[in-house]
């Protein structure tokens, strides 16, 4: 049986504690309230309260055949009062994993990679990884990784430990800066200390635990099976037949764009730090994408429609009802992607949370609507109270 422990990406469970009796519910006629339909006037307003020192910028986009709200408040820059844009660029954190898991999906239809095959068929173990340490060091600190799938790491059911996304997200940001970026980009094999160092949390398959780690070892699989690192490969098969032309891959492609500033207050150390000369250089397989919310939307509407953006095989792998990890009451998970049911409505959503960074990234097939949200700035603390009433508004609207 496989066990699902508590850990998750902040932002994705306080996101969706959407309830019945908030929909009314509760079995009376009576007692029901019909949801607020929202306006753009609406949509406005609550971005303009939103904004403080804390999160200076807010890029929204509300999108269903029959209306579109995309619109941009706040600053980009708050050193030079650059005003935000709806087309600027962020990194979008763990919301950028569904394109591995696409990409991965993709070379295994083409008969490049067995998404079943362990970790030591495809690495070396004297393939030197990160400060004189090689594949068989990291084996013999963590025994089981030899033995996780490909498909287990994709779907974080490899048994890798996950740390709660808030002494993660302090940690995290305490490993970037202390790293020295004059002399080496941040690659994947940089961080795979991050998460490997630590016991894993059950046998490979036996639990669902969200955590970067696998995605940095799918990097490393993927750079060996394909000869060289996946960005070109993203870009050939992704980004540039789904029309994404505001994409690119995270620290490999800077000369494709620029992302915005994204504002981390770290209340521990009572100063707010900018991310964005850090994150212009990061390239981890965990947190892959840069873009914009309208490109966002567009790669998570293409994976979960039939509308013939991706062949129908690559998207039952990816998302199919046989191939999805059951993680909760109505909830699945699979390549980057959740699956939630609420009051009888299905939604796909994928959010990112890293330092001074925060995105949200849903899609209702229902009713055709996307919504994505880019907040650039966030804190050491669980802030996400205020993401979340933000687009729970707009869910109870559209749903």
């Amino acid at each position: 049986m496989l066990i699902m422990n508590k850990l998750k990406p902040a932002f994705i469970g306080g996101l969706m504690s959407l309830t019945l009796a908030a929909c009314g519910g509760s079995g009376s006629d009576e007692s029901k309230s019909v949801p607020e339909v929202l306006t753009h006037a609406d949509y406005r307003s609550m971005m303009t309260e939103f904004i403080s020192e804390e999160v200076p910028g807010v890029v929204l986009l509300v999108e269903s055949p029959e209306d579109r709200f995309l619109e941009s408040y706040g600053n980009a820059d708050t050193n030079i009062y650059r005003p935000l844009v709806t087309d600027d660029v962020m990194p979008v954190g763990v919301a950028g994993q569904k394109l591995i898991g696409l990409l991965a999906v993709m070379l295994a239809e083409d008969g490049l990679l067995d998404l079943d095959a362990r970790v030591e068929s495809f690495l070396e173990p004297s393939l030197q990884v990160h400060r004189g340490y090689s594949i068989e060091d990291i084996f013999e600190i963590n025994p089981d990784i030899r033995l996780m799938t490909v498909r287990q790491l994709l779907n974080h059911t490899s048994g890798l430990k996950g740390i709660e996304e808030y002494d993660r997200l302090t940690r995290f940001s305490r490993a970037l800066l202390a790293w020295d970026v004059s002399n080496t980009e941040y690659e994947n094999h940089s961080f795979l200390a991050y998460d490997f160092y630590t016991p894993s949390g059950c046998d490979p398959g036996e639990c669902w635990q969200f955590t970067d780690g696998g995605y940095g070892l799918v990097g490393l699989i993927l750079t060996q099976v394909l000869g060289e690192h996946p960005a070109a490969e993203v870009r050939s098969r992704i980004l540039e037949p789904l029309g994404m032309n505001a994409s690119y891959y995270a620290g490999v492609e800077k000369d494709y764009g620029e992302i915005i500033s994204g504002y981390f207050n770290s209340k521990r150390e009572d100063r707010i730090i900018d991310f964005k000369p850090i994150y212009e250089d990061l390239a981890l397989t965990s947190t892959p994408l840069h873009t914009s919310v309208e490109d966002l939307a567009l790669l998570l509407k293409a994976i979960v429609t039939d509308s013939g953006s991706i062949d129908p095989d690559i998207r039952e792998v990816m998302i199919g009802e046989g191939n999805m990890v059951t993680v909760g009451n109505n909830k699945h998970y699979a390549m980057g992607i959740f699956k939630e049911v609420i009051n009888g409505t299905t939604l796909y959503y994928s959010n990112g949370f890293e330092p001074g960074y925060t995105s949200v990234n849903i899609y209702i097939p229902e009713s055709d609507t996307s919504i994505s949200a880019f907040f650039n700035g966030n804190s050491d603390i669980d802030n996400t109270s205020e993401h979340d009433e933000l687009i729970n508004k707009i869910l109870l609207s559209v749903l």
